[in-house]
Order: structure tokens, then sequence, then C-alpha cells
């Protein structure tokens, strides 16, 4: 079933007013009609006023498969959840100079986190954070301050499996400001070709490197 959303209310509420006279010829029917329509729009307008919506995006963060485990790595060894946790924590810091405005500062402000996954085989419950593999990343934007807590209070939670090409899994994690009036359509995120993670360099290639310099 397809309903109307706050934004195609206000749009229609501004054609029906647009269009009424002046303009051209009208009977006194359809001026009525018009009226009757508009009333009802701006009711609808004014009841769908507290519906939440998704406003400025203010956090980008595409994340390698490699650093994506399912489940939230449960049956997995310590030591390997703990070098992905760190691998998670070291890329999210690179990502957030471009998003000044990620930093919530302690402020107490919900918002909209949205996930996708890209994989070529559906997740046993892809509305579920864990069975997307985005429960650490989730974990790190609350512990950079980034949203207050992952529960419904503080955040709108919007997580989708999306089918893509064999090789091209990785996650993306979006977060928005919430509004409730003149929230913004952004397109869902495509699949690019996945980021992969920057290997270290260890004691010995550092030691040839600087030898070789």
């Amino acid at each position: 079933m397809i309903a109307l959303t706050k934004a195609d209310l206000r749009d229609l509420h501004a054609l029906v007013t647009a269009h009424q006279p002046p303009g051209r010829p009208v009977s006194l029917e359809e001026v009525v009609r018009a009226g009757e329509l508009a009333s009802k729009l701006t009711t609808m307008v004014a009841e769908h006023r507290a519906v939440e919506e998704r406003g400025a995006l203010v956090l980008e963060w595409r994340v390698p498969r490699e650093w994506t485990t399912v489940k939230s790595g449960k049956g997995m060894r310590p030591w390997i959840l703990e070098t992905i946790k760190r691998a998670l924590a070291d890329d999210l810091r690179k990502v957030l100079p471009a998003w000044p405005k990620a930093d919530l500062f302690a402020a107490k402000r919900r918002r909209w986190v949205q996930v996708r996954r890209f994989s070529d085989q559906e997740p046993d419950r892809p509305t579920c954070p864990d069975c997307l593999g985005s429960r650490q990343q989730i974990d790190l934007l609350k512990g950079a301050g980034i949203i207050v807590d992952d529960s419904p209070t503080w955040t709108v939670d919007d997580t989708a499996w999306i089918k893509c090409k064999r090789g091209m899994t990785h996650n993306i994690v979006r977060v928005f400001e919430v509004a409730t009036f003149g929230g913004r359509a952004y397109p869902e995120p495509e699949c690019l070709p996945p980021p992969r993670p920057v290997k270290k360099q260890g004691a010995m290639v550092k030691a040839i490197a600087g030898g070789a310099a």
C-alpha cells in the first residue's frame, strides 16, 4: 500500500493552492472542490508535522567486508574481534574530519542511523544490526559521541539489505539529524567498489623502507 509522505502532502498542498483562481477559466464546482482539498491538505500537513523525517546528513562511513562481522562476531576468537574493533576505530577517526557536524559535543539529541549492507546473499534478518554486521560500528558511533545511544529513545533505526554482485560486500553507515518539518529526501546509497583496509607496515617493512630512503 502506497502512503503519502510529508513531502508529498506539502507538494500537493502547493499545487492545489497554486491552481486556484486567478488562473485558467474554471467552473464554480472546481473552485469549491479545490478549496475543500486545500483545507483537507492543510489539516493533514498539520497532523503529520510530528512525523520524523531525515534531516541533514552528518556522517557517511563505508566499511569494508573484512570489518563487518555477522551476528556481533559470536564464535570468533576474542583477539580477532579486538583487532577488528581497533581497525574500525582507526578508520572512523580518519573519516570524521570530513564530517565536522557528526560530533554531538555531549548534546542529548535524537538521530537517524541508517545502515545498508551490500552482499550477494540475504542475511537471516535483513533489518537486524547484528545480522547486517553493523553492531560494532553502531557501538563505535556511541563511543565517539555521534549518537547518544542506540536505543529507540535516541535513534531512529533504519537498516536494510541490498543485493549486489559477489565480491562487492560492504556496509554503508549514515547518520542524519532528525527533523519533524522540512526533512530532506536522500537517495539510497550506491554500491560502489568496497573500500579496502589499509595494512599497517610491520617493523621489517619499515626498516627496509627507511634504509632504501
